[in-house]
């Protein structure tokens, strides 16, 4: 009876004289108890411990909103089972007031309360404090969405359902503070966490990722601001739905704070905000749906209306990119006698007008204002013994928003393609002004009875043609087979009804990584592929940063190139050599016919001196003035080597596309060779060096 009598102090977690606690986790019992009692009693023993305990862990300080709820639900529970406890001691009361002393045992069996029954009564209750007990146990290395997590798994995965329905009731209460930053972060775009247990999370700029996007000129507000932890997202939620929330209030946030449209955001909070909790899953995830759809359409109403997001990406096209043609060669045709001089002698002032003359006489003039102001010319870094052509760059100018899809990144990029397309349609505009020459020299100047000239000349057109085709085929690839194409894959994606900025980034992204793989910027020969394999298979900022390869595409161009209009200078030196060559036989026979006119008019006035002064001008002939013949040899040998030159870097160019793993860049190798006139050359890896 003296046990019964103290078993619901016992229970409470509290000392009594037949059953002391030594301590928060030890009970000790009557040492003269029969071994049936001690059973029963070690049973009753598990729930007054597991409360002792839970007691200790409610009043412990919390880590986080969440840390408090939990404590709260569980101390909830625990009222709960002291009102078990209560109901239990009334029970234990009245049967001690109707025990019969003189019956066995004092009739307590009778009195229908023994340790049995109390043991079978607390069983459910014991169930949930030792589930709430273990918990609390695993509470203190989980923090946010993990807490959920746990709790949540014992819900699904727990085979008992009593012990299922229990941790729903929990989930119920620890998940508000959760509901509340959410409702916050989806209505609102603002991210109330102090103490970072929601999913999302605003980076810091001392955080790895943060200075890696800096470092690679990805870092903006849009990506670099929050970043959605995988870790802390709950298992009561998905990940489509984890990247839906984390969209919305990015996007919000985005809307308010750097498109400043806050009058929006706060009248859609108003009319769309609602109270969210656990349970009804259903019509929570529709009413993110709906929240989701109206926050993207209004970022991109915004980003194509107001800030003319589209626009301005075709503004990139047409000028950083040589789609607008028309400009483009009016401007390499007003520039070209400025950008022969050095870069040192370059003037701003002269850029700019020659860049509005461009712009006043071609197509460009009806683009609107917006756009046109934000070109501009200037000259790049200069090095020592750099010239205009070099240096010189257009520059398109983008200001925020628009910078979060055209960023730092992106416009090295954009640089690096107009830089190579600019050195192309330089060559182009060096040959062509070379080949004009050629063909009209050959109707006067450059005639001549010279056999040995006129093999020089008929070679160097032929080697003239083969650059002239060579060029041509290359801007007709990176023009239209890999900008028109990449650009038509482009507006395809961004063209889409449920397109996201962040699909408009990633598609922006793949437009450029594909125009500078394709066009030969960042494409490697296959054999360094495998060594030199780009993690990242989006190409983007990964691809950047990958170590330089002397073999790359870029660097054979470079020289192609180079050769090019070195062989452009020695054609204009065979054509000054023939010019003055020229120019030596036009006085010679000037000279000639003025001394057969004087010899004419002396034999009309001494006709007896016709033979002797015929036979002397005939016969001893004044020597002809200077004639630079030595000159020829060494052009010659300056035409064929630089000739020679070019085809050999050729065929190895051709060699290494005839094994690219990209089909169209196999068909530029076959639209430049289409007749077989060039062997192609496969050069072989070098092994890598022993270490």
């Amino acid at each position: 009876m003296g046990l019964l009598r103290d078993l619901p102090f016992t229970l409470q977690g509290l000392s009594s004289t037949t059953l002391p606690f030594a301590n928060d986790t030890v009970l000790q019992l009557p040492p003269t108890l029969p071994p049936p009692i001690v059973s029963l009693l070690h049973t009753l023993a598990e729930p007054s411990l597991l409360y002792r305990g839970l007691v200790n862990f409610v009043k412990s300080p919390a880590k986080g909103l969440l840390g408090q709820s939990l404590r709260a639900a569980i101390n909830n529970e625990l009222r709960s089972y002291l009102t078990l406890v209560a109901t239990l001691e009334g029970q234990i009361r009245r049967a001690l007031s109707s025990v019969n002393g003189s019956a066995p045992r004092g009739g307590i069996g009778k009195a229908g309360v023994t340790l049995k029954r109390c043991v079978v009564w607390t069983r459910e209750a014991t169930m949930g404090l030792r589930l709430m007990s273990l918990i609390a146990e695993e509470s203190n290395s989980k923090h946010g969405g993990q807490l959920i997590s746990l709790i949540h798994g014992f819900s699904t995965s727990h085979g008992d359902p009593v012990v299922a329905a229990f941790a729903e009731r929990l989930l119920a209460d620890v998940t508000r503070p959760f509901y509340d930053i959410l409702r916050r972060w989806i209505y609102d775009g603002e991210l109330s966490d102090p103490h970072l247990e929601f999913f999302v999370r605003e980076q810091s700029p001392n955080d790895e990722d943060w200075k890696e996007s800096k470092a690679k000129g990805q870092a903006s507000v849009w990506n670099s601001k929050y970043e959605l932890v995988d870790a802390m997202v709950p298992s009561i939620t998905t990940a489509d739905f984890a990247q839906k929330v984390f969209l919305i209030g990015k996007s919000l946030n985005f809307i308010r704070h750097s498109c400043g449209d806050s009058q929006w955001v706060d009248a859609y909070s108003k009319t769309s905000s609602r109270e969210l909790r656990y349970g009804d899953t259903a019509t929570v995830e529709k009413w993110i749906d709906e929240a989701y759809k109206t926050t993207m359409q209004r970022l991109m109403h915004l980003m194509s209306t107001r800030f003319r997001l589209f626009d301005h990406l075709q503004a990139l096209k047409n000028y950083i990119l040589l789609g607008q043609g028309d400009f483009i060669a009016l401007l390499m045709e007003s520039l070209a006698a400025n950008l022969d001089r050095p870069a040192g002698a370059q003037y701003r002032h002269t850029l700019t007008a020659q860049l509005e003359h461009a712009v006043r006489g071609s197509n460009a003039q009806y683009d609107s204002e917006e756009v046109l102001k934000r070109l501009d010319a200037r000259m790049l870094q200069l090095s020592h013994g750099d010239i205009g052509w070099d240096c010189f760059t257009l520059e398109y100018k983008i200001d925020a928003p628009v910078d979060v899809v055209v960023t730092e990144w992106g416009n090295r990029q954009y640089l690096k393609i107009f830089n190579f397309l600019w050195r192309v349609k330089r060559v182009e505009f060096a040959l062509a002004s070379a080949w004009r020459r050629c063909m009209t020299g050959s109707r006067g100047v450059l005639q001549t009875t010279d056999d040995e000239v006129l093999q020089t000349w008929r070679s160097t057109r032929g080697v003239l043609a083969e650059m002239v085709h060579f060029v041509g085929q290359l801007q007709y690839y990176i023009l239209f087979e890999v900008i028109e194409s990449s650009w038509t894959e482009l507006q395809k994606n961004i063209r889409k009804d449920d397109c996201t900025l962040d699909d408009l980034i990633t598609a922006h992204t793949r437009y450029l990584t594909a125009i500078t793989h394709k066009g030969l910027l960042g494409a490697r020969r296959r054999q360094f592929h495998e060594s030199l394999k780009d993690p990242n298979p989006d190409g983007g900022p990964a691809a950047a940063t990958a170590p330089e390869d002397r073999n790359s595409y870029m660097v054979q161009l470079s020289e192609l190139l180079r050769t090019m209009l070195a062989y452009r200078d020695s054609v204009d030196g065979l054509y000054s050599w023939s010019l003055s060559d020229f120019t030596r036989r036009q006085e010679a026979d000037a000279v000639g016919l003025m001394r057969r006119h004087t010899a004419a008019a002396t034999d009309t006035d001494d006709p007896f001196t016709t033979f002797t002064t015929t036979n002397t001008a005939t016969t001893n002939p004044p020597p002809p003035p200077h004639h630079p013949k030595s000159e020829l040899p060494a052009l010659q040998d300056r035409l064929r080597h630089l000739g020679a030159a070019f085809r050999t870097r050729l065929q190895v160019l051709l060699g290494d596309l005839a094994y690219q793993p990209d089909v169209d860049m196999r068909f530029l190798g076959v639209s430049m060779n289409f007749n077989d006139v060039y062997q192609p050359v496969r050069r072989k890896a070098k092994p890598p060096p022993v270490q």
